[in-house]
C-alpha cells in the first residue's frame, strides 16, 4: 500500500475485509450504483464550467457542459458499468440536466486556481504512510484560499451537524496542504440536493406572487420573478437546491486550537497506520485503549463517532476497568428488564 486517502480510511473503519480487497489487493467493483454515476456526471459538468472560467472563457454553453457529461454517463450505462436498478437512462439524463441547471443558478463567485487535482504528502517519520487526496477545486475568494468539494446528496446535512466524512476530508486536506506549503484557510462542501432540485419548476410569476402574499412578505410591485424567488429563499420559505458546509480550519478557538477536524484526522491517521503496521491498540503499561470508531454503522455510528470526538477533543482516556463500568451502567436497566420478563 503506497498511500492512505480519506476514502481508504472510511473503508477501513467500515469493513476491514472490504478495505483489504479494495486497497491491498486492488480489486475494485467495476459496476457502480446509479447515484454514483449521476454524481460523477455532475462533477464532470461542474469541472468543465470551472475549467472554462479558469481559461478566461467569457461565454458559457451550459448545454455543451451537460452534453459532454451526459455522454460519459450514457456510455458507462451502455457498457454495463452502472446498476440502474428500477431507473432508466432517460431518468438519469433528466436528473443530470436539472442538477446542471440548478448549479448554473446557484454557482458561487470565486477564482479557480486548480481543478480536479491530486495532492500527496511526502513520506516521513511522522507520516510513514503518505496521505493522498483528490481536490475538486482549489480556489481563492478575496484573500482566502479554499478547497471545495462538490457533493450530490439526497438530503442536506442538518445545520450544526458535522458528518464524520467531512471532518476526515477537511483534516486530511489541511495536513496535505500544510506539508506541501500551500496556503489553505477554508474547506467548503457544496451540497447539491438531488431531490426537488428546482422548487419553482412549473410555476408562473403569478404563482410566486401568491406564495409571497400567503407568507406575508412585503415586496415592490415592480419586483421581477427572480427578485421574488430570492425573497422566498432569504426568508427560509423555500430552500435552494444547494447548501454549503464551511470548515474554517485555520481559525483558532478560545483555547488557541485549530478546527476539530485537524485534530480528529491526525489521531485517526495515527491509529489506523499503527494497526496496519501490527501495533496493538492496548498499552499494557498504562492500561489505555485506543480503538478505531466506525461512524458509518447504521445503528451505532453516530454514538461511536461522538465517543471518539470526545476522546480526542476532551482528552478522555479509556481503559479496561472504565469500559467495563460504562457498559454496566449504560445497559443495566435493559439487562434488569430482560431478567424481569423471564
Amino acid at each position: 500500500m503506497k498511500h492512505l486517502s480519506p476514502s481508504a480510511m472510511r473503508s477501513y473503519m467500515t469493513d476491514r475485509q472490504e478495505f483489504f480487497r479494495t486497497y491491498i489487493r486492488g480489486e475494485f467493483d467495476s459496476v457502480q450504483p446509479k447515484s454514483m454515476a449521476l454524481g460523477t456526471a455532475y462533477h464532470k459538468a461542474v469541472e468543465l464550467y470551472w475549467t472554462a472560467v479558469k481559461n478566461k472563457r467569457k461565454e458559457h454553453d451550459w448545454m455543451e457542459y451537460f452534453g459532454e457529461a451526459n455522454q460519459d454517463m450514457v456510455s458507462a450505462i451502455e457498457q454495463g458499468l452502472v446498476d440502474l436498478g428500477a431507473a432508466t437512462q432517460e431518468e438519469l439524463t433528466s436528473k443530470l440536466l436539472d442538477l446542471v441547471n440548478a448549479f448554473r443558478e446557484e454557482r458561487p463567485t470565486l477564482e479557480p486556481l486548480a481543478i480536479e487535482q491530486r495532492y500527496k504528502t511526502a513520506e516521513s517519520e511522522r507520516m510513514p504512510l503518505p496521505i493522498k487526496i483528490r481536490v475538486d477545486m482549489y480556489a481563492k475568494v478575496k484573500k482566502e484560499h479554499i478547497v471545495i468539494d462538490w457533493k450530490t446528496v439526497s438530503e442536506f446535512t442538518p445545520k450544526g451537524v458535522r458528518p464524520a466524512s467531512y471532518d476526515i476530508i477537511a483534516g486530511a486536506t489541511f495536513s496535505v496542504f500544510e506539508s506541501m506549503g500551500l496556503p489553505i484557510d477554508v474547506v467548503r462542501f457544496h451540497e447539491m440536493r438531488k431531490s426537488e432540485v428546482n422548487p419553482f419548476k412549473g410555476m408562473l410569476k403569478a404563482d410566486i406572487v401568491v406564495m409571497c402574499q400567503e407568507h406575508g412578505l412585503i415586496f415592490d410591485k415592480r419586483a421581477t420573478m427572480d427578485d421574488l424567488k430570492r425573497l422566498l429563499v432569504e426568508n427560509d420559505i423555500v430552500e435552494t437546491p444547494m447548501r454549503t458546509q464551511v470548515y474554517d480550519i485555520r481559525k483558532v478557538n478560545e483555547d488557541g486550537e485549530l478546527d476539530q477536524s485537524v485534530h480528529i484526522f491526525q489521531e485517526l491517521y495515527e491509529r489506523i497506520t499503527a494497526e496496519l503496521m501490527g501495533q496493538p491498540f492496548y498499552n499494557a503499561e498504562t492500561g489505555f485503549i485506543k480503538m478505531i470508531p466506525n461512524p458509518f454503522d447504521m445503528l451505532r455510528g453516530e454514538e461511536s463517532w461522538q465517543d471518539f470526538v470526545d476522546e480526542v477533543m476532551k482528552s478522555y482516556s479509556w481503559n479496561i476497568n472504565f469500559i467495563g463500568s460504562t457498559k454496566v451502567n449504560k445497559y443495566q436497566d435493559l439487562l434488569d428488564s430482560m431478567g424481569e420478563d423471564e
